[in-house]
């Protein structure tokens, strides 16, 4: 019987002369797995996109026309492109809660203008420009401001005016798509915003919207979604995502082998935040805190989970820190401290910076797990990079080992394995998950691969099975320069 094995080629069989090929390409494999996002949002009525089954995106028109102009999705998916133009993305489309409500707002403008100007009213982050002559009275503005809003069709709510009121109202029902915002004035005077002379305008406060949409992830099958992209804050929501990606039988589960991460966010103070994060535990859940910004919690979650994804997808373990966001800043009296951040990050809560140009900085993504099973403080599952370098590793020897020894027979240790053989053995298995390894050390993904190469253990369990340990060492990211400044004085 001949030593090399052959895929299909009958060798000690075949009698007709001849010269035969049979290509093999287990030793070729150098393809990598998709790495697509899905952006979870609401669509309005009436539109092409049916509710729960996923479709891929290719341009934020094909989103428009699916999710309808100024919807959730539409939006969310505009704003993910800012910060990755050029990752696979899908879309799963929601629909409202028949029993929620709508948020609204109230902008009430009072008095007459004296001096023609310009009004200033942002509107979910979007500046609003409203061109007021001298004696406009307060219902001329309110109409004409009702009427600026309404012609700007992507933003996500509608407006109404009535005498001096404009009632601003989300497209959207539910509590997400009612976190809608309006601010006079947002860049202030720098920027040459005021209000018209004569003309007094305040904002109301937020009647919020009521009813989340209930998740359904039935249609998603077996396709690989790397970076999922939640809009909500619920519990309930929450628990939906955290069910999908489970180890026992989600996606991280060893028969599933599907894998992916939850990307979000949450608006409130840091004290909010500490208290609102202290009710999750899901190291495949990465949530981003960020306080008064103008623009909807949505659209956050879509920016943060864009950038992260841009960056894991090129390398899974670079830091997810000191990376440029592309949402407006939270005024300065809004911005987390570094000991508000720190403390946040400690429970399990990403947040941002700015700097004095006004960008929004993510300064560091972890994730929601701080606690084991029994309870206790527990580090393991800290940084969102830990699980994306975890990820990439298992799919990266997943592919190797499923090419190499897709059809190899297996035999006892110490069974000499000739190069070409289609036979295999335990410890011949091991040799080549160590140069797996020492592979991915080089490109700074793991570490130490001599110290893995002596503890990793691959054991012939009999039947055809070959049990194997992996002690893989993550790469670590550089978070803290500690340097004492030990200066003299000669």
């Amino acid at each position: 019987m001949a030593a090399i094995g052959f895929q299909n080629f009958p060798i000690n069989t075949n009698l007709a002369p001849g010269v035969y090929f049979d290509v093999d390409a287990t030793n070729a494999n150098a393809g990598t797995a998709p790495q697509r996002t899905l952006v979870i949002g609401q669509m309005l009525a009436s539109v092409t996109a049916t509710a729960g089954v996923p479709f891929l995106v290719t341009s934020y028109a094909a989103a428009r026309t699916a999710g309808g102009a100024g919807s959730m999705l539409s939006l969310m998916l505009q704003q993910y492109r800012k910060s990755d133009p050029t990752g696979e993305v899908w879309c799963l489309p929601v629909s409202d809660n028949g029993s929620g409500t709508n948020a609204s707002i109230a902008v009430t403008i009072s008095g007459t203008s004296t001096a023609a100007g310009t009004l200033n009213l942002y509107v979910c982050g979007t500046n609003v420009q409203v061109g007021v002559a001298s004696g406009a009275t307060a219902a001329t503005v309110a109409t004409a401001t009702a009427a600026a809003i309404n012609a700007l069709i992507d933003l996500p709510v509608t407006a109404a005016a009535s005498t001096g009121t404009v009632t601003i109202t989300a497209r959207h029902k539910g509590i997400v798509a009612g976190d809608i915002d309006a601010r006079i004035n947002f860049s202030g005077t720098p920027a040459g915003e005021s209000t018209p002379a004569g003309l007094t305008v305040s904002v109301g406060s937020l009647s919020a919207g009521t009813g989340e949409p209930t998740l359904s992830f039935a249609n998603l099958g077996d396709t690989v979604y790397d970076y999922i992209i939640t809009p909500y804050g619920d519990s309930t929501s929450l628990a939906a995502t955290t069910a999908l990606l489970n180890d026992v039988s989600g996606r991280w589960s060893w028969q599933t082998k599907l894998y992916g991460h939850c990307f979000g966010a949450k608006k409130g103070t840091s004290s909010a935040l500490t208290t609102f994060i202290a009710s999750y535990n899901d190291q495949h859940l990465s949530l981003l805190g960020i306080n008064d910004t103008p623009v909807p919690v949505y659209l956050v979650a879509a920016d943060y989970g864009a950038v992260c994804a841009n960056s894991l997808r090129v390398d899974p373990a670079t830091p997810l820190q000191n990376v440029v966001m592309n949402i407006p800043a939270p005024p300065r009296a809004s911005r987390f401290l570094l000991s508000e951040r720190n403390t946040l990050y400690g429970v399990g809560m990403g947040a941002t910076r700015a700097n004095d140009a006004g960008q929004v900085i993510l300064d560091r993504s972890v994730t929601t797990y701080t606690t084991n099973a029994a309870g206790a403080k527990d580090t393991s599952y800290r940084d969102t990079e830990t699980l994306a370098t975890l990820q990439f590793c298992i799919r990266s020897l997943d592919s190797m080992l499923g090419t190499k020894f897709a059809r190899k027979k297996l035999l006892a240790d110490g069974t000499q394995v000739p190069g070409g053989s289609n036979f295999v053995t335990a410890q011949s298995v091991k040799a080549e998950i160590i140069a797996w390894y020492r592979a991915r050390a080089l490109e700074g993904v793991v570490q130490n691969p001599d110290t893995f190469a002596r503890n990793v253990q691959a054991q012939n369990i009999g039947q055809g099975r070959v049990a194997v340990m992996l002690p893989i060492d993550v790469a670590n990211q550089l978070r803290v320069l500690g340097i004492s400044v030990q200066f003299i004085k000669s």
